[in-house]
């Protein structure tokens, strides 16, 4: 954008809004957004205030918000993160926006389609995804960390979610790629 020209902002229940009349679910749309909140190439504008009831002070304009791995990281409806991030300053933040022209460009660009053919960065954000997931939940089954992927948005295949994302995931927390075989061991009773 050139300078002098206004950048324009939208809330995060409105970019759900605009990609769902593309044709995205809500899910999916949700998934996407979360994605570009974590990539440096899109502006993200943040709102902040003083104290729980102060005056909202100047925007800050940040290209990464960290701590968003899955769509359940964010309150929709006022468009900020479910626990509060409060700064070294004080400041509490309470509203996030995207740059509308930036959502346009991704739709635009082809790196955001609505079409379910699952791809490499779909892969690499559930990775991501279920590995914070399995840093909490250690002894979290295949099956169930599929259907966790499943309701968090991401669309993957059968060989792509065993071959490629569970393992990573997997390995992402220390543990082994594949779980040891069979039934886990019944914990001895004390002496």
């Amino acid at each position: 954008m050139r300078r002098g020209v206004p950048k324009k902002f939208e809330s995060l229940p409105d970019a759900v809004k605009r990609l769902e009349s593309e044709g995205f679910t809500r899910k999916r749309a949700q998934r996407n957004i979360c994605d570009m909140l974590n990539d440096r190439r899109f502006l993200k504008r943040l709102l902040e205030r003083e104290t729980p009831g102060g005056v909202i002070v100047r925007p800050q304009h940040v290209r990464r918000l960290v701590g968003v791995s899955s769509p359940d990281d964010i309150d929709w409806k006022p468009s900020s993160l479910k626990r509060p991030l409060l700064d070294g300053r004080g400041k509490r933040l309470v509203k996030i926006e995207i740059q509308v022209s930036d959502v346009t460009w991704y739709l635009e660009g082809g790196d955001l389609s609505a079409s379910t053919k699952p791809t490499g960065g779909e892969e690499t954000g559930a990775i991501k995804a279920l590995a914070s997931h399995l840093s909490k939940n250690k002894n979290m089954k295949f099956g169930d960390a599929e259907a966790w992927c499943a309701s968090q948005g991401y669309e993957l295949t059968g060989k792509g979610f065993r071959y490629r994302v569970w393992p990573k995931a997997r390995e992402a927390v220390d543990l082994e790629p594949r779980a040891p075989p069979g039934r886990k061991p019944k914990s001895l009773p004390p002496e």
